[in-house]
Formats: C-alpha cells, sequence, structure tokens
C-alpha cells in the first residue's frame, strides 16, 4: 500500500471501469487515480483490480450517490458498503457533494443542486453530519461539503459557534444551576429559622398569604427552603424538588411582591429547565438511574 498522507501536488486522473483492466495492465504514469465507489461497491471483480492498483497509487475516493441533501435521509446500507471499500484500499482523500440524487428508494443519475435557504442549513448542518459518523472515515477525509458551506459565509460562523456549544454537556449546567437556585431558597429558609418570631411577624403582618394561616404558612415555607434546596444540591429527586418552589414563587408573584416579577422569572426559569431536563451526570439522581438501568430520572 502505498504510504501517502494526502493527494500528490500533480494532475491526477478519473479512473472508470471501461479503461481498468488497461490500467492494470500498463500501469500508466500518472501520479494517482479518483474513483467513484458506486462503479466498485457491487462489482467484485472490478474491485479486485482496484486493489491492486491501489497497491501502487495513491487513490481518492468520491462518492457521488451519498445523497447528503436528501429530505428522506441517508441510505445507510449504501454508505456501510462505501465504507467497506474505503477501509480495503485506504485511499488519501474523501470527498463528497452537497447535493440529493434519491427520491424514496429511487437513485436518480444526477446530482441535482439544494436551495440556498434555512430549512436547507439546518438539514444539512443538524443530524446528517452525525448521520455520516455512522461509518467513521479516515482522518485523511475531506471535511463535509456542507461544513465547508457553513464556514463560507458569515452566517456560516454562527452556526458553526452553534455546532460547538452544541456540544458542550450539559451535566454542568445543570448543575450550577441546582447550586444557585438551591443556595437561594436555602439562605432565605435558614434565615427564616433563624429569626423564627420575626418570620412570624413577616408571615402575620407583612406577607399577608390568603386562606392560610400565618404560622402554618411561616412553617411550610421554611420546610421547603431548607429541605428542597437540599435535595437540590444532592440532586436527588430533582424534578419533584422543584414543585413547591415554583409554587412559592407563584403566590409570592401574586399576592406578596408582584413587583419582583423580573427576579422571580429568573429562579422560575432555572426550575423549570431543571423540571423537564433533570438533575444531570452529576447528580445522586443519574446515579440511582444507572443502578436501575434507566436512561435518567
Amino acid at each position: 500500500m502505498v504510504a501517502v498522507s494526502r493527494v500528490p501536488a500533480a494532475a491526477g486522473i478519473g479512473l472508470r471501469l471501461p479503461h481498468l483492466e488497461e490500467a492494470v495492465a500498463t500501469r500508466p504514469p500518472v501520479p494517482w487515480f479518483e474513483i467513484h465507489p458506486e462503479n466498485f461497491v457491487a462489482n467484485p471483480h472490478a474491485t479486485e483490480l482496484l486493489l491492486q492498483l491501489a497497491e501502487d497509487y495513491p487513490i481518492a475516493v468520491h462518492p457521488v450517490g451519498l445523497s447528503v441533501g436528501s429530505a428522506t435521509g441517508l441510505d445507510r446500507d449504501h454508505l456501510a458498503r462505501v465504507r467497506r471499500l474505503i477501509d480495503a484500499i485506504d485511499p488519501v482523500v474523501v470527498s463528497g457533494h452537497l447535493a440529493w440524487s434519491t427520491h424514496g428508494r429511487e437513485y436518480l443519475n444526477d446530482l441535482l443542486p439544494l436551495p440556498y435557504t434555512e430549512e436547507t442549513l439546518r438539514l444539512v448542518s443538524g443530524e446528517r453530519p452525525r448521520d455520516l459518523d455512522c461509518a467513521p472515515l479516515p482522518e485523511n477525509a475531506l471535511m463535509p461539503v456542507s461544513i465547508a458551506f457553513r464556514r463560507s459565509t458569515p452566517v456560516a460562523a454562527i452556526v458553526a459557534l452553534r455546532q460547538r456549544l452544541q456540544q458542550i454537556p450539559l451535566s454542568p449546567v445543570q448543575l450550577a444551576m441546582r447550586i444557585g437556585v438551591g443556595s437561594v431558597f436555602f439562605k432565605a429558609g435558614l434565615l427564616k429559622y433563624r429569626s423564627w418570631e420575626f418570620t412570624l411577624l413577616l408571615f402575620r403582618d407583612e406577607y399577608q398569604v390568603p386562606f392560610v394561616d400565618p404560622s402554618l404558612a411561616a412553617r411550610l415555607a421554611t420546610f421547603n427552603e431548607l429541605v428542597f434546596s437540599t435535595l437540590l444540591f444532592l440532586g436527588l429527586a430533582t424534578r419533584l424538588a422543584t414543585v413547591p418552589f415554583l409554587g412559592m414563587i407563584a403566590v409570592i408573584q401574586t399576592f406578596v411582591y408582584p413587583s419582583a416579577w423580573t427576579e422571580h422569572l429568573v429562579w422560575a426559569s432555572i426550575l423549570i429547565f431543571l423540571l423537564v431536563r433533570g438533575a444531570g451526570a452529576f447528580s445522586l439522581d443519574a446515579l440511582i438511574a444507572k443502578r436501575l438501568g434507566l436512561e435518567r430520572l
């Protein structure tokens, strides 16, 4: 196998099936060959001849049937066949087209263009690159044309940054949220507990929550703030722990301090995120879910 880490700095030629046997027999003086894998994946004899050429020439693989821009998704069987050929010949480079060429199970003998729209950008910059990763390519493979397209425009830089941010795990953020909002309520509960007589006066004269005895409301608020904030710190029953706090925020916003809605909105947003997404990996919930064989609690 030729030890080449990149395409030689010289013009190669495209190798088509009618010329394959002649190339094997005569070994023409060309720097490298480019092939379409679709001509070989279903032709064992052609593949055998190609492997012989690959012993003496750098080979570039240029698929034309992946249909990366297809709205119906990639053909994973075809992708696997191309991958097997790539493994066999060890090409110096793998490239492709940002186009579509399939509709359902029908293959069209063309590389059809994609419209330059936001919908197309979402298609080729979202799940599709990860679909291609199901058959990892060699380190010397060219980056998908979709990535090159994204990086070639001002919008491309934003899309690339967004994708990098999406790769950051949420668990550290969820841990920070739990500690941040939990600390707010824990400090409030601790203050109520340490100044209990003053707390009772506040609930009787200042807060005046309707339909609930002030003494009972004070005890409930203190209990919730100390107990459920501790659960948030530990990441234990996290989704459940957010519910009492959301209820308290709703009561405070409605009956006590309606003008403090911006602060309440910050707390509620964090709590709703934890309610929807859970505690994250750095939590007792995650350990319990792992022990139970669940994805998450």
